[in-house]
Order: C-alpha cells, then structure tokens, then sequence
C-alpha cells in the first residue's frame, strides 16, 4: 500500500512512522524546508495514551530515543490559569510519562522515515479531493507562483 502523507508535524509524523512499521510505502510533504526551522512551541505533555501510542508506532530504538528525552514530572497535575495568571483549578491527573521538547520529539519522530520526507513541498488544496480514490493534487514547489494541479 502506497500512502502520502501530507506534513512533517508531530501528527504527521506518528502515522508516517506507525504506517511504515505496518509495511506501508510512505512518502511524507512537508512545505517547509527542513525540520527544524518552524517555531515548535515549548514543551508538550504526554499522557499515558500519548507514551502507549509512541511506543506502538516506533521502532524500538526510536522509543528508547524518545525516553531520553522525556522529562519526568513530579506534579503531575494540571492547571488551569486565567489570562491575568490566576489560578483557576487544579486537577489531580495521576502518574503521567512526563513531558517533551517539541523540537527534539519532531526529530526523533523523523528519524524513523527521514528516507521518505521530502522538504519544501505543498499540496495544493484547490483540487484535492480527499474522498476521490486516486487523489488529483500533485505536489507543488513551494512558494510556486503558479501553483498547478494535474487532474
């Protein structure tokens, strides 16, 4: 089965590389240039679903990459802050894997199909048609001019 997955992002990503485990011949769009020049944000939470997922769609040597960069947590609750910061609530969540770098969980996540991730492409959404069983957008240069779409 031959699947295009359209973004590296960390979405993206996850499902190219639980794709490819299962033998999928993925290729994965991403319109920017590489995979570090976007602005990643900070941390992300991962929960027990989120550290259950990961370990299902990742090699075993990409999981254990991915735990060494795990931030373990002691407060493992959450807070909820209003714009002025004042805190609003406090849920008890129960033990939780921890906590990730956006930036470096992105490239461990495209370590495992760094072969099939082509950089500065875009789908043009035009014409695409996702229900349509054999897509009619063809990949397109970035910052294209004259983007087109070959039916």
């Amino acid at each position: 089965m031959r699947v295009v997955v359209v973004g590296a992002g960390l979405g993206g990503l996850c499902v190219a590389n639980a794709l490819r485990r299962i033998g999928a011949d993925v290729e994965v769009l991403e319109a920017r240039d590489s995979i570090t020049d976007a602005a990643q944000g900070y941390r992300i939470n991962i929960n027990a679903t989120g550290h259950d997922a990961l370990h299902a769609c990742l090699e075993a040597g990409q999981f254990e990459d991915y735990e060494r960069i795990l931030h373990r947590q002691d407060d493992t609750a959450t807070y909820l802050f209003s714009p002025a910061l004042q805190l609003l609530s406090r849920d008890e969540t129960g033990p939780v894997p921890g906590a990730v770098d956006r930036a470096a969980l992105r490239r461990v996540l495209a370590e495992g199909v760094a072969d099939r991730i082509t950089f500065g492409r875009e789908v043009n959404p035009r014409r695409a048609h996702m229900h349509d069983r054999h897509p009619r957008s063809r990949p397109v240069r970035r910052r294209d001019p004259h983007p087109r779409v070959t039916p």
